[in-house]
C-alpha cells in the first residue's frame, strides 16, 4: 500500500517542496501530501533496507499462495486421519467398556469453560 501511494504521489510532493506558496498548495493537495508522508515514514522504519517493488511483492504473494495452498491440502488430509483416528479410539473405549458414565458425561457438558 505505502509502495503505491509512494509512487502515485511522489510527483505531487515535489511540486509541493518546490513550491514558493506551500500553505496554499498544502491545503490544496492536503490528503496526498499527508499519503506521500506516511509511505516515506513507513520506508524510513525499514532503516536503510532497500525498498521492495511492486512486481517483487506480487511475485513472493504468488508463491505464499501457492504455498499456503498446498499447507492446506496437507492440513485437510491430516484433519481427516485425525478424525478416523479418533473414531477409531472412542469404538475401542466403547468396547472395552472404559467410556466415562452418561452421567458423567453431562456433568462435562454442564460444567463451564
Amino acid at each position: 500500500m505505502h509502495i503505491i501511494n509512494y509512487s502515485k504521489t511522489k510527483d505531487v510532493y515535489a511540486a509541493y517542496k518546490k513550491s514558493g506558496k506551500k500553505e496554499a498548495f498544502l491545503n490544496e493537495h492536503k490528503e496526498e501530501i499527508k499519503k506521500h508522508e506516511t509511505a516515506k515514514a513507513a520506508f524510513e522504519a525499514l532503516k536503510g533496507k532497500p525498498i521492495p517493488k511492486v512486481a517483487q511483492l506480487s511475485k513472493e504473494y504468488t508463491s505464499l499462495l501457492a504455498e499456503k495452498k498446498e499447507a492446506y491440502e496437507e492440513f485437510k488430509q491430516a484433519r481427516k486421519t485425525m478424525v478416523e483416528y479418533q473414531t477409531a479410539k472412542d469404538n475401542v473405549d466403547r468396547i472395552l467398556g472404559t467410556v466415562l458414565l452418561e452421567k458423567e458425561l453431562e456433568k462435562k457438558k454442564e460444567s463451564p469453560r
